[in-house]
């Protein structure tokens, strides 16, 4: 379940993740931003990804939440401290997320403070707004409250679940489907 949860934490966060998200279009790796390249990516999102891998991006992220509700309605987790089990979209898939998601700021945070050599013109606030952009919906935030989570982001050092005490449970009837993103 792990691996079917990772794997679509990936299709969701692609687009933070794509190196093409930090490049100015049409800039050699030898030419410097302008002030208006810098304003173009930070008002618009405008950057040298390609129209049709934003729209791959976007249907990934649609199967990936797809797949999310498929498993919301036909297995439970429960953890052994509790009574009954989680509400799997938002307390163990949405957590899940926005912990991965902590865990990259946090890298990026500490890989900037370190002077390490990451992707050129991409620095931690670049990382965070395409992170808020995902996040920002928060009428269907099955995700959880990101806001209070993402302002504790260097407290996870982690992509990994870290608690893997829970219990998958195959339910007897499929629960209806509901929407993702």
């Amino acid at each position: 379940m792990l691996d079917i949860l990772t794997l679509c934490n990936f299709c969701i966060l692609s687009n933070a993740l794509d190196f093409r998200t930090y490049v100015f279009p049409g800039l050699s790796s030898f030419e410097s931003p302008s002030p208006r390249d810098y304003d173009l990516r930070n008002r618009w999102d405008y950057n040298a990804i390609p129209f049709l891998d934003r729209e791959l991006f976007s249907h990934m992220r649609r199967l990936a939440c797809q797949l999310i509700m498929w498993l919301a309605s036909n297995y439970d987790v429960t953890y052994p401290q509790a009574e009954a089990p989680l509400r799997f979209v938002k307390d163990f898939c949405g957590n899940y997320l926005t912990d991965q998601a902590c865990a990259i700021l946090a890298y990026k945070y500490m890989s900037q403070e370190q002077n390490i050599l990451t992707i050129p013109y991409c620095n931690f606030d670049d990382v965070d707004r395409q992170m808020s952009y995902l996040f920002a919906d928060t009428s269907n935030g099955w995700w959880g409250e990101w806001k209070g989570k993402r302002a504790k982001f260097t407290q996870y050092t982690t992509l990994a679940m870290e608690d893997r005490t829970f219990t998958i449970t195959k339910k007897s009837t499929p629960a209806a489907e509901s929407a993702c993103l």
